[in-house]
């Protein structure tokens, strides 16, 4: 399976690539934001996208979308900080149009910090 891994932060994207090497992941591939996604998401055709909500540009929420429309098999998690909530009133302030609204709600969260077997069952449901 190959897996591309979105996060602004170097040192996010090479811990959770590590985390996935030891769940038994290896072609893992990594990107910094939206346009560099698009970017690595066109040479690889990953099937699972683990991305960042928050991130300079473009958030993780639009980027899922736009890669979705490329590929509607792509699976996706959105890891995030905040809590159901606060990341509830985030999805209704984007102001999204209605279908990219229900993919994003049909996308698997995955809250920080979170533990391998946490990681694992992310991707198990995010497959379902």
């Amino acid at each position: 399976m190959k897996i591309l891994i979105v996060d602004d932060s170097d040192f996010q994207r090479k811990v959770l690539a590590t985390n996935l090497g030891k769940i038994g992941f290896s072609d893992v591939y990594g990107a910094f934001n939206y346009e560099s996604a698009i970017e690595e998401f066109n040479k690889y055709s990953p099937d699972l996208v683990i991305c960042d909500v928050m991130m300079p540009g473009k958030n993780g929420i639009v980027l899922t979308n736009a890669l979705r429309a490329r590929k509607p098999s792509l699976r996706a998690i959105l890891i995030t900080v905040l809590s159901t909530s606060e990341f509830e009133n985030e999805l209704s302030r984007m102001n999204l149009p209605k279908a990219e609204e229900e993919q994003a709600q049909m996308t698997t969260y995955l809250n920080k910090p979170y533990t391998l077997p946490e990681l694992r069952k992310a991707i198990t449901e995010a497959f379902k």
